[in-house]
């Protein structure tokens, strides 16, 4: 007899005659008038899935393993195992147990998405560095032909349209070099306050004028671990997403505050922590969203969206020993909580790194930022969120 053919003819003379409340709870079998259980509901399967199982069964001697998931969200996924009772030759019965593997399943999905990561960042950080070299020569040869041009120019314009998309590249690329996990972190420490007040007129600019910005700012806020330059990056994405969810208009609330003592601290290690807010009146985020909004590359924005705003943020933050939450619901706005522990006391400053501040020029329609490192890092000129 053909293998579909026994397995079907063994489906029709299989009753389930009990199973511990374990079971029944996990799989939402109910127990028939008989007092049997339909062998479907038990392993989750039906159909020619279900004899398709059987033959696999017929075919390895009589012992096999399944895995199956309720239709609910969050139902476990259980493991089968099923062995054949064989008496004088025939089959008379089944022996089966399962196990719930929902968490090792789960631990192991974090395994194979970090091989990945790992793999995907190894790549990204040997082509960033390739194109870093390429955009430096742009850039460069780029300010040579602007300082020899006449500021009335009509060239200068087109000019300056292109090296704003090559500082664009160049801000993605350090994006990027984040998200790999290969950019070297600044050791200053930074003020909040004095972050969000620099770095609003740009961010009046970029919102448009039927979004009000609000700024709530704590009085004497210390200081924390944090660079100015990267959490302007941080304060740019979140802000650009606000813009982006309130089509219509709306409020954007940037604020800060020092957490007290025992809210929200780190009581293994005594951390304190200085949080600044985002948040929004969007159309805000449903749960499934919120879920993933931190994956790398994960984007609501079609093609205008990279994925790496948000898993980029995460990165610079984790990188200061800070942390990132969300409260959002469909409808009713976003608010970013953003975590940096608060140091004792602000290094001083050298006198090279104040006179770089000094030193530095923006070109004419380009926003810069001092580097974070002893190279050339302009900071990318802002167009829509990553």
């Amino acid at each position: 007899m053909p293998p579909v053919q026994q397995a079907g003819a063994l489906l029709e003379t299989l009753v389930v005659r009990d199973a511990n409340p374990a079971l029944t709870a996990a799989t939402g079998a109910v127990r028939s008038d008989d007092g049997t259980f339909a062998l479907p509901a038990i392993l989750g399967l039906s159909g020619p899935a279900l004899v398709g199982l059987f033959v696999e069964f017929l075919e390895a001697g009589l012992r096999i393993q399944h895995e199956s998931a309720g239709a609910e969200e969050g139902a476990p996924i259980l493991r089968h195992t099923i062995t054949g009772v064989v008496e004088d030759g025939a089959i008379v019965g089944l022996w089966g147990a399962a196990r719930d593997v929902s968490e090792e399943r789960r631990l192991l999905d974090q395994l194979r998405f970090a091989q990945k990561m790992e793999a995907i960042g190894h790549l990204v950080g040997g082509v960033v560095h390739d194109f870093n070299n390429l955009l430096t020569a742009i850039l460069g040869y780029g300010e040579l032909l602007r300082e020899g041009l006449d500021s009335g120019d009509p060239q200068t314009s087109d000019l300056v349209e292109m090296m704003k998309a090559a500082y664009r590249a160049e801000g993605l690329l350090e994006q990027l070099l984040v998200f790999s996990r290969k950019h070297v972190r600044s050791s200053d420490v930074s003020d909040l306050n004095a972050v969000v007040h620099q770095f609003e007129p740009l961010i009046r600019r970029l919102i448009p004028e039927n979004i009000e910005v609000v700024l709530d700012l704590a009085p004497e806020l210390p200081m924390c671990d944090g660079d100015a330059a990267q959490l302007e990056r941080v304060l740019l994405n979140l802000a650009l997403n606000a813009r982006d969810a309130m089509p219509k208009g709306g409020v954007l609330t940037i604020g800060t505050v020092a957490l007290e003592e025992n809210d929200d601290a780190d009581e293994a290690e005594g951390t304190r922590y200085a949080r600044m807010t985002i948040g929004d009146t969007g159309t805000g985020m449903s749960p499934e969203t919120q879920a993933r909004i931190f994956e790398p590359f994960f984007t609501t924005k079609g093609a205008k969206g990279t994925g790496l705003g948000l898993s980029t943020v995460k990165a610079i933050l984790k990188q200061f020993g800070g942390r990132i939450g969300v409260t959002s619901a469909s409808g009713r706005g976003t608010t970013f909580q953003i975590d940096l522990p608060i140091v004792a006391a602000a290094p001083e400053r050298d006198a090279p790194a104040a006179e770089a501040d000094q030193a530095l020029t923006p070109m004419p329609g380009l926003v810069a930022e001092r580097p974070s490192t002893p190279q050339r890092q302009p900071c990318a000129v802002p167009s829509a969120a990553l």
